[in-house]
């Protein structure tokens, strides 16, 4: 009987002892697959959050950048702001909840200047010459706005910030993933400050679409955004008035 059974034992498997083993398989098989989707969807979640991420930041560096070397800054409600060709003001304006949301800002630069000699400075017993550039004088426009693909305003909807200047030589897209879901995705305000002449107040959403499974059903996509609002950014050279002590040599006076 013992070498029977040994014998028994030998010839593989029962048919309950395979079925128990494949089921086995099946069920860690089924667990990694299921480990990797998650994985791979959250890797694709956390991409289109930082692509959103950057794009928003893209933009407000960029219009950081012109405003703290403007001499004026203009809403489309405002005086001064300039309209790219073939448009009003009215094009750059929306409402959402019953409030106005302007979509553009207009940057004007100063001009080249003219240098001024004859001006001195004394340091340390020492008096030397200094030239002081007047930029005061303006010089061209540039106006941030939200757009379609082909730089047509787009107040309400737009997916683009689009940068246009008044003498011709720009005209292109900054960033192409602003959200279009919300009519305030782009939005310019005075802040409430005692300065709110020289500041703007910039908001960008971005948003970025990422499958969140794994067939191609629009309805399954996830919008993934991120916004950048509250930064204010403020003229540098807003000031028409010379300092009282002039700057040291090599130095221009900004703002005059």
């Amino acid at each position: 009987m013992t070498r029977r059974r040994a014998q028994q034992r030998q010839g593989g498997f029962t048919l309950a002892e395979a079925s128990i083993a494949i089921g086995l398989m099946g069920v860690i098989f089924i667990v990694t697959i299921a480990v990797f989707i998650t994985m791979s969807q959250g890797a694709i979640r956390t991409q289109a959050q930082v692509s959103a991420s950057m794009d928003a930041s893209v933009a407000t560096q960029a219009i950081n950048a012109d405003a703290r070397e403007a001499v004026a800054m203009a809403l489309p409600n405002e005086t001064g702001f300039v309209s790219p060709t073939g448009y009003s003001a009215a094009n750059f304006e929306t409402t959402y909840s019953g409030a106005n949301v302007y979509t553009a800002v207009c940057i004007t630069k100063p001009g080249t200047g003219s240098p001024s000699t004859g001006t001195t400075i004394t340091f340390a017993g020492c008096t030397n010459p200094v030239t002081v550039y007047n930029r005061s004088a303006t010089g061209i426009s540039l106006v941030y706005y939200r757009s379609d693909a082909n730089g047509v305003p787009d107040a309400s909807a737009g997916s683009y910030v689009w940068e246009w200047s008044s003498d011709g030589s720009i005209s292109k897209a900054i960033i192409k993933s602003v959200s279009a879901s919300a009519p305030n995705s782009v939005q310019f305000e005075r802040p409430a400050s005692s300065i709110a002449s020289t500041e703007v107040s910039v908001k960008i959403v971005s948003g970025y679409y990422s499958p969140i499974n794994t067939d191609t059903n629009e309805a399954t996509n996830g919008h993934y955004t991120t916004t950048l609002t509250g930064t204010c950014v403020r003229m540098r050279d807003y000031s028409t008035t010379p300092p009282s002590t002039p700057p040291v040599t090599g130095e221009a006076w900004a703002g005059y």
